[in-house]
């Protein structure tokens, strides 16, 4: 797994005191608990990986210019903070229904749809490719007869 972002990165999305009081979950303190911030980022940066694995980037993530896309950075933050608030043990919702609902829920949602846009070709990202021959399936013509080492078309 790579490593794409920090706590900063996190702070920068949600802000300081937000990370710091998500991230404990007895909120008896209000200083951070920056193993739980660190838990958050490796889930986060797994997320995205596993959802890129098996597209025509590598996993890990390498840049091709000079840093890890800011995008991809932000797609980390936003999941890693959206996973310290879920988690911390409360519910914002007014709603009484089986619907997962809270104040930055959004946050999650966006992050996943920008991420669709890059698998389905609608954008593109400055990272290593996984393969640089063509993306369509081949086929093996199994048991056509060869010439030269080229197969014979009948």
């Amino acid at each position: 797994m790579g490593t794409y972002i920090s706590q900063t990165d996190v702070e920068n999305v949600f802000g300081t005191r937000n990370v710091a009081q998500w991230s404990n979950l007895d909120q008896t303190t209000t200083v951070v608990d920056t193993a739980r911030v660190a838990l958050a980022i490796s889930y986060a940066e797994t997320v995205v990986e596993e959802r890129f694995r098996g597209s025509k980037y590598a996993v890990p993530f390498a840049a091709t210019g000079s840093a890890i896309p800011v995008t991809l950075k932000d797609w980390c933050a936003k999941l890693a903070g959206v996973w310290l608030y879920e988690n911390r043990g409360g519910r914002d919702s007014a709603r009484d229904d089986a619907a997962v609902t809270n104040r930055i829920q959004f946050h999650k949602k966006s992050a996943l749809d920008e991420m669709d846009f890059v698998l389905s070709g609608q954008r593109r990202m400055a990272l290593a490719r996984s393969h640089t021959g063509p993306t369509a399936p081949s086929i093996a013509r199994v048991g056509m007869p060869r010439l030269g080492g080229r197969h014979v078309l009948p």
